[in-house]
């Protein structure tokens, strides 16, 4: 499915990559909704944590967020525990 018609229907701002956080201007990709670039959604999918509670090892698209004391912190979605990257 070509993506090229999406550049053209979606502003800058919708454009931009939760990942890295910058505007795409090519190689778009569409993970359950979000756009990311290419190579940043091969690399979050790579991008491992563990959970410090219950164990489960997630990748970044997988992790949950949290705004605590103006700074975001990332989750266990399963749980709520605090992830230690994992190799």
């Amino acid at each position: 499915m070509a993506l090229r018609y999406l550049y053209r229907k979606l502003s800058k701002e919708e454009r931009r990559c939760p990942y890295c956080g910058k505007v795409i201007q090519r190689n778009i990709a569409v993970y359950r909704g979000r756009y990311f670039h290419y190579g940043c959604l091969q690399e979050a999918k790579m991008k491992r944590y563990r959970c410090q509670n219950c164990g489960a090892v997630l990748n970044w698209l997988e992790v949950g967020e949290a705004e605590v004391l103006g700074h975001r912190v990332r989750s266990c979605p399963y749980c709520g525990g605090p992830l230690r990257r994992f190799r």
